[in-house]
């Protein structure tokens, strides 16, 4: 297919990457007998090396904020393959006969191997509106077990946890969750311990900039969950867009303060944007229960609402007996973030403060 019949096609369709390779998959293949209907496959290979390997000939290539497309052909096969996140591909096929589209499934296999989890990190996405519009970068961090540290959470904070941790998919349930509690309760830490125990079903998306993510333009929010559908409809895992310190939409005269901010996370998890969509939305605030606006924690809207709190001292004491340290004593409550610095495992650098005048040089 040449370069001008693809360009008409981009032209008439003006839709995304995966549209527009679609309609190129479909019009290369719309006189074979044999389809592969598609499958998702997690590889660590990379895209260049993946077309290097498998293309015979390359159709088209293009990509958008999400994702890189190419349709090509292995043999007497076409194939439309897709690259959705840092080891995402998605993959389907069509041949003449069903001899070779089975040779081409195995050699696809040998190409993507699919990753083998050897260490404790995971692809975390984030999203951040630049000059051109929202942007996102990929890169892998470091999630522990949940078995690692759930005695980090005491009493009922670790039982809800555990409830969220098990889930196996986001079907038939609310799909917002509430975490809240005081600074260094351990909120981001049980954050990463989610993404490691749903990592076979869901990816990870963070927003850097919620203020502007559910700000007063709708369209920043708009392209991060609907920038790819068709692409989305194909990948059956869901997607958890985390949103920390998220107190100013969240908080009785959020409406007020924040504008439609409120408004657009309710019709995000709860109204018809967010229909259809295989989204959580994980926020956390700082803000007691009492203080979040109704319209949040209406029944059925919250997948989980969980309120960290801080050790009384039986809890802290039986949590530092546990670690080892039985000569530490404890006077009043804790955060999880105190217990540590107890510990001597979180140290801080302190300057001793000089007196100056103001000025570069003195």
């Amino acid at each position: 297919m040449a370069n001008q019949e693809i360009h008409a096609i981009m032209l008439d369709e003006m839709r995304d990457a995966g549209s527009i390779s679609n309609v190129v998959f479909i019009r290369k293949t719309i006189d074979y007998k044999y389809h592969h209907a598609g499958a998702s496959r997690r590889s660590e290979t990379s895209w260049k090396d993946a077309l290097k390997l498998l293309a015979d000939e390359v159709f088209m290539t293009l990509h958008d904020e999400r994702h890189r497309v190419a349709v090509f052909s292995h043999g007497s096969v076409v194939c439309r393959l897709t690259r959705y996140s840092i080891e995402g591909y998605f993959w389907t096929a069509a041949g003449d006969n069903e001899e070779d589209l089975q040779s081409f499934e195995k050699k696809l296999k040998e190409v993507l191997p699919i990753v083998q989890i050897v260490d404790d990190r995971l692809p975390l996405t984030f999203w951040a509106l630049g000059i051109h519009g929202p942007r996102n970068h990929s890169r892998k961090i470091v999630v522990p077990s949940w078995k690692d540290i759930e005695e980090n959470y005491p009493g009922n904070v670790g039982t809800s946890l555990s409830e969220i941790m098990e889930l196996s998919n986001g079907r038939d349930r609310g799909q917002l969750i509430m975490f809240h509690g005081d600074p260094g309760t351990g909120k981001s830490y049980a954050i990463r311990a989610l993404l490691s125990e749903w990592r076979g079903w869901c990816l990870g998306e963070y927003i850097v900039d919620p203020e502007k993510f559910f700000g007063s333009s709708a369209e920043y929010m708009i392209s991060v969950l609907l920038g790819n559908e068709e692409e989305n409809e194909e990948d059956p895992r869901w997607r958890v867009y985390i949103v920390e310190d998220g107190d100013e939409f969240l908080t009785g005269d959020a409406k007020i303060r924040s504008g439609q901010a409120l408004s657009r996370l309710l019709n995000v998890v709860d109204g018809m944007i967010g229909q259809g969509l295989k989204v959580i939305v994980l926020v956390t605030t700082n803000e007691p229960l009492e203080t979040i606006h109704p319209a949040v924690t209406r029944p059925g809207r919250c997948l989980a609402n969980i309120q960290f709190r801080k050790f009384d001292k039986a809890e802290a004491l039986h949590w530092l007996n546990r670690n080892g340290d039985t000569a530490i004593s404890v006077d009043d409550k804790l955060t999880l973030a105190d217990l540590y610095h107890k510990r001597g495992d979180v140290k801080s650098i302190q300057q001793t403060s000089t007196a100056r005048k103001a000025g570069f040089v003195q």
